[in-house]
């Protein structure tokens, strides 16, 4: 019986895969070390710019820049090096990850009785065995190399946005809200042309596997053509779905966009007001500029981010529907394990 696994059911499976594995837990806490002394950069660079304009203008200190020289480098090392650590460790947790959920659904799939491979293209089943081991794959890099620097210097930007200008930093964290709101939305429009298309391919692969494996049968029959015009078919209407999921990815980057450069030049502005008004110094304002120029690039990875996940989640579907389809035939609880030493056919009275 084939069930159509949710969105809460995948990602418990993949919370339970990644939580069990050190490796994973261990490349997360080296990636965020990483990401946080990373994030520090830009404030560190406007300290030396500072500190070297009041040097130039004779009321600062060489020793202050030196300072912020030698701390510049030692987040630059820091960050080399945890990145480093990370990405040992996420290889390590992506090989034992994939092993495991590849033997798993293969020993499950082949628990399935005849019919249910008669049911199905071995194409197409073998296709969606590869996006959800895969999966694995994408999510953790997904999560290392994306989410977690997104998370942490949206959460330090605003930070220190907030503490230069609480004003500002209360329009950043509002903007940061808003923005996060609609991307996800907007992703959730989009997400059923994506699954769909997805099943599209998989039913797509598997029909061209099939006629390949089929390739004698179809030309000793004279059936290409009928085989090319249902390929046709089916290729036109996997790719119409692409196209139409392609429309609304459009249309959102095209919305999203507008709100993000337009939220930019506002924060912008509103701290220019500020300066000119004397509420900040000069330097303040050239922080909190800097910071939204990170913000404004770093935010418009959200709505990537949702488009990423909702990906991989509608990959992951075709995979568990794998899994959480029964079997056909299963042993009773009862039943006695046959042990089988040797095998034996005979024909009798049987004639052509």
């Amino acid at each position: 019986m084939k069930k159509i696994a949710s969105t809460t059911f995948i990602v418990k499976n993949f919370f339970h895969e990644f939580s069990k594995n050190h490796w994973f837990i261990a490349a997360l806490l080296a990636a965020i070390t990483a990401h946080t002394l990373y994030s520090f950069d830009t404030y560190v660079v406007s300290r030396i710019i500072d500190n070297l304009r009041l040097f130039l203008a004779g009321t600062g200190r060489r020793a202050d820049i030196y300072y912020y020289f030698t701390l510049l480098v030692a987040i630059g090392f820091g960050t080399w090096l945890f990145y480093r650590l990370s990405d040992a460790a996420m290889i390590r947790a992506q090989v034992q990850i994939s092993k495991k959920i590849y033997a798993h659904i293969f020993t499950y799939i082949h628990h399935h009785s005849h019919q249910y491979f008669s049911d199905n293209f071995a194409g197409a089943l073998f296709k969606r065995m590869n996006r959800y081991v895969r999966t694995f794959e994408e999510l953790s890099d997904t999560i290392n190399y994306r989410i977690l620097p997104l998370l942490i210097h949206l959460i330090i930007t605003v930070l220190f946005i907030s503490f230069f200008s609480p004003i500002v930093g209360l329009i950043v964290i509002l903007y940061v809200m808003l923005f996060s709101t609609m991307s996800f939305f907007f992703v959730r429009w989009q997400h059923p042309l994506i699954d769909r298309h997805d099943r599209l391919d998989s039913e797509l692969s598997g029909y061209v596997t099939d006629t390949i494996a089929n390739h004698g049968t179809i030309l000793s029959f004279g059936k290409f053509k009928s085989e090319f015009a249902l390929f046709q078919k089916k290729c036109h209407t996997s790719y119409d779905a692409l196209k139409d999921a392609w429309k609304r990815g459009n249309v959102t980057s095209g919305f999203l966009g507008i709100v993000a450069f337009g939220s930019y030049w506002i924060v912008t502005a509103f701290a220019l007001h500020l300066a000119i008004n004397g509420e900040i110094v000069f330097a303040t304002f050239l922080i909190i500029n800097t910071y939204n120029g990170v913000l404004t690039d770093k935010i418009w990875d959200i709505s990537n981010i949702f488009k990423t996940v909702g990906k991989i989640i509608a990959d992951a579907r075709e995979g568990m529907e794998i899994l959480t389809s029964e079997h056909g035939i299963t042993d009773s609880k009862n039943a006695e394990k046959l042990i089988a030493k040797k095998g034996k056919i005979e024909f009798k009275n049987i004639s052509f």
